[in-house]
């Protein structure tokens, strides 16, 4: 009865027109045989090891998974459903079938697409999403009239400051017109965006960058005048010259979220073309969790004040994220100087 139900569960996801996530734990060669249309592949031996590229908490996801996976844990289909649901378990699943569960007549029907290209589950950076488009409009727009940079049909180059296991670069380069550099100070982290690209099928247009983007002066030497520290502005340099190198004609964006180093704004400013643009939010005072120390909060009206001489301000809001911690959010363009 209970394979029957999660049939029947399946088969309303598969004629949904808005259906969750489904997410397929067979081996890689299974699933580019053929797979449902919409689903993500995820092999069970490293679902434990990619939970990152999972949507938030508490997402409805459907589950299949191969005769192949219970054979490589030394388990029957009870025992590798429950390890399924151990590793999953602050998910809701909608079904879970192993795939000779499924009828012939359903495979046949749905099981239609091939390759190993798979749907995103996860959503990137809010801000990112919904500041894109205006993004990329502006851009286009300026290299079809000459200006910025870039020749018209050039993919355009984005930095990812602090970029963790990158799902925002992931996203950015799936839209195919742009090239990113993820830079973050831990490889493990950066390797999961690796994985990730060569997953869906973008790893042509992502570049990893290792690099510490904090001086190792202590924190008691830079709470109050940290951007005027001689050591903190030599190491800010660097990494402004060892980031440029990597793009000598500037960057079309440069992204951070939810991360603040002082110090560092000036070398952002310097890594946008003119004609550019910096998206950057992060936590603001007054703390309400974490983080809670004044130098990882920003004052108000902060992001607005150092980039607006500079850049022209599109939009700018302190606001709050659903938890009810403030922050600030500014997407800015660099003025170009004719």
């Amino acid at each position: 009865m209970a394979n029957e139900t999660n049939v029947l569960l399946l088969k309303e996801w598969l004629i949904s027109t808005t259906p969750n996530g489904m997410l397929d734990l067979r081996l890689e060669s299974d699933y580019s045989a053929s797979h449902f249309p919409g689903s993500t592949n995820i092999p069970f031996g490293k679902l434990d090891v990619r939970l990152f590229e999972l949507p938030p908490k508490g997402y409805t996801l459907g589950v299949l998974y191969g005769t192949s996976s219970s054979n490589a844990d030394g388990g029957d289909s009870e025992h590798i459903e429950n390890r399924i649901r151990s590793i999953l378990e602050n998910y809701n699943i909608g079904f879970m079938l192993n795939e000779a569960q499924i009828p012939s007549d359903i495979k046949q029907q749905y099981m239609t697409e091939s390759g190993s290209k798979s749907t995103l589950l996860w959503k990137p950076c809010t801000y990112l999403s919904d500041s894109i488009e205006l993004i990329e409009s502006h851009l286009k727009q300026d290299s079809r009239s000459g200006v910025g940079g870039n020749r018209d049909g050039d993919k355009f180059n984005a930095i990812d400051i602090a970029c963790g296991s990158g799902r925002d670069c992931l996203y950015l380069a799936l839209r195919e017109c742009w090239r990113v550099y993820g830079v973050d100070n831990d490889p493990i982290l950066l390797n999961k965006m690796k994985e990730g690209a060569d997953t869906y099928g973008c790893s042509q247009d992502i570049v990893d960058v290792v690099m510490d983007l904090e001086t190792s002066t202590p924190p008691s030497a830079l709470e109050d005048s940290e951007i005027q520290h001689d050591q903190v502005i030599q190491y800010i340099e660097k990494i402004e010259k060892d980031l440029l190198e990597k793009q000598p004609q500037q960057y079309d964006l440069v992204h951070v979220a939810r991360y603040l180093y002082r110090p560092l704004f000036p070398a952002l400013r310097n890594l946008v073309k003119p004609g550019g643009f910096i998206l950057y939010h992060t936590f603001m005072v007054p703390s309400l969790g974490k983080p809670r120390r004044p130098r990882f909060l920003l004052k108000q009206n902060e992001l607005k004040d150092i980039f607006e001489k500079e850049f022209d301000v599109l939009n700018y809001q302190e606001t709050h994220l659903e938890d009810g911690r403030p922050i600030q959010v500014i997407l800015c363009k660099k003025k170009i100087i004719k």
